[in-house]
């Protein structure tokens, strides 16, 4: 149990199925998405984290990142549909950027770094107090 968690999230904790048995997740999360959604939004949190969790280390802060940043992609969605329909557009965004890379990495390395400005790096002085 993480700090900070109640005794009725580890209950369901304790509930979820493997993170190895993908059929049982999704039976599991499909019931709670009819049944009761704030148990629902627990479960996907916790099958997250485990998973994160049972990652080698050296990708495991990557993986945080990524997660954090859809968490922020979908936080403006209210409704389950809306979010849905913007997880569904983050994944098609990321198939279609690894398609190109797949298909012309040559293409897309000249594109990044045509897209890349220089940077002019100022001179500080140093003040002598």
């Amino acid at each position: 149990m993480l700090s900070g968690d109640s005794p009725r999230r580890a209950e369901e904790a304790d509930m979820l199925p493997d993170i190895d048995d993908t059929r049982g997740i999704i039976e599991h999360l499909t019931e709670l998405a009819d049944s009761d959604g704030e148990a629902f939004e627990r479960a996907s949190r916790e099958l997250i984290e485990r998973t994160i969790a049972s990652f080698p280390e050296e990708y495991r802060r990557r993986a945080e990142g990524l997660q954090f940043r859809i968490d922020a992609a979908l936080a403006p969605c209210k409704d389950p549909v809306t979010r849905m329909n913007r997880m569904v557009e983050i994944f098609w965004d990321h198939f279609q950027a690894f398609h190109d890379v797949f298909n012309n990495p040559d293409k897309v390395l000249a594109e990044r770094e045509a897209g890349q400005q220089k940077a002019s790096v100022i001179p500080l002085r140093r003040h002598n107090h």
